[in-house]
């Protein structure tokens, strides 16, 4: 079954799926860690709770609802770990976007100002003796 995560929690998974998938079957998840962790993956085993027709983007696929079951107390902490490290990397990501936003308006305003400059020197060289007031 292909499946993709969208959302995690340390008590909950939702996927997207392309087939359905009854509700309280119980089936194994590999979340994939990210690149630097010493694992690769973690296989957690959970029981599909809803399972519901998703036609967004017209993919017609299906969005499952897991609960995740019983974790070893070692699995616990990778999820929980792993669920902190989403939140912060999204964190991030919205950060760098907003500082990419601001450079962007910074950028614009710079070359707004440097043209602004350019007239003013222009009007005060070739007109002398004119008053030139900026407003």
């Amino acid at each position: 079954m292909n499946k993709a995560i969208i959302k995690i929690s340390e008590k909950n998974l939702t996927l997207r799926v392309a087939e359905p998938c009854r509700v309280g079957t119980v089936m194994n998840w590999d979340i994939q860690m990210p690149v630097a962790a010493h694992l690769d993956k973690l296989t957690v085993r959970g029981t599909v709770t809803e399972c519901a027709y998703s036609p967004a983007n017209g993919s017609g696929d299906y969005l499952l609802s897991v609960a995740i079951g019983d974790l070893s107390t070692v699995d616990q902490a990778i999820l929980k770990a792993y669920v902190d490290f989403l939140e912060r990397e999204s964190a991030l990501n919205q950060i760098a976007a907003e500082h990419q936003a601001l450079q962007e308006t910074l950028k614009q305003f710079s070359q707004t100002l440097s043209q602004f400059i350019s007239t003013a020197e222009w009007m005060i060289h070739h007109q002398p003796g004119k008053g030139v007031t900026l407003h």
